[in-house]
């Protein structure tokens, strides 16, 4: 596994480095409208680095695993004597760590401009924050907040991860089962369309079956009741989690059965 991750590293060393040069640049025009009092654009901007930290990490992860089908250097990794499931770890878990890169990169670009902000004479993001977290504290208690907005955060990623596995496994089952046909990366991008929807659709009926419907967010923070949202709050992040959890774990482990059994390069 080392080794595919080394390899991995290797072959995206330079779409890294562009994404790091492109971030700099953001963060160069997003300190640039601060220092022209354009704080609004300049905050939109820094979303925008947000959006782009993780795109570019979820499509490097597709496209190079769909390169690997299509380039005879890529193609050298199937004729190795890994098997399937690790190097669709070594995919999954390089994405991980590009992922992680580029929101830490982007968190502290983030902490550079809110800086530039405050010695600008703005309150910057601070009271923002704090204002949310208050509205944490009155509807599931001081003690829960931290807790709770670490579990929203973990959710998040595993959302995340549950999508780039759905698009490896697209990918694989484009240049397997539908290898034949001249269309295969079509059907990949139908393919992870539909399977997220799909995902989405089973996800929202199982919330509902146990009592959380469309705008139950909305209902708990009006309950008044702490335990009672604090209970509500702590089912959806665990039933959420173990759904994500077991989508990724299915995309897993299908992508390798199908590397192992036929891959047509």
């Amino acid at each position: 596994m080392i080794n595919l991750l080394k390899y991995e590293f290797k072959k995206r060393k330079t779409t890294i480095i562009v994404g790091a040069i492109v971030l700099s640049a953001m963060e160069c025009l997003a300190l640039y409208l601060v220092n022209k009092d354009n704080i609004i654009l300049a905050t939109l901007l820094m979303f925008a680095m947000l959006i782009t930290a993780i795109m570019m990490a979820f499509f490097d992860v597709a496209t190079q695993y769909y390169n690997d089908f299509k380039k005879a250097q890529g193609t050298l990794l199937f004729l190795t004597p890994n098997k399937g499931n690790k190097i669709v770890g070594s995919k999954m878990i390089f994405g991980a760590l590009e992922l992680i890169s580029g929101l830490l990169i982007v968190l502290l670009f983030a902490y550079i401009t809110n800086s530039a902000v405050i010695k600008m004479g703005y309150e910057g993001a601070g009271p923002i924050i704090q204002q949310n977290i208050s509205m944490l504290d009155i509807s599931f208690g001081e003690s829960n907040t931290w807790w709770i907005m670490t579990g929203f955060i973990f959710l998040v990623f595993l959302q995340y991860f549950t999508g780039q596995a759905v698009a490896i496994l697209s990918i694989t089952l484009g240049r397997t089962i539908l290898s034949r046909n001249s269309y295969n990366w079509l059907w990949a991008v139908l393919l992870f369309i539909g399977t997220n929807i799909a995902i989405q659709t089973v996800n929202s009926i199982v919330l509902l079956v146990v009592g959380l419907g469309e705008g139950w967010f909305k209902e708990i923070l009006m309950y008044g009741n702490v335990v009672n949202a604090t209970i509500d709050i702590s089912k959806f992040l665990i039933i959420g989690g173990a759904e994500y959890l077991i989508w990724t774990v299915i995309a897993f482990f299908a992508s390798s059965v199908m590397l192992n059994k036929k891959v047509d390069i």
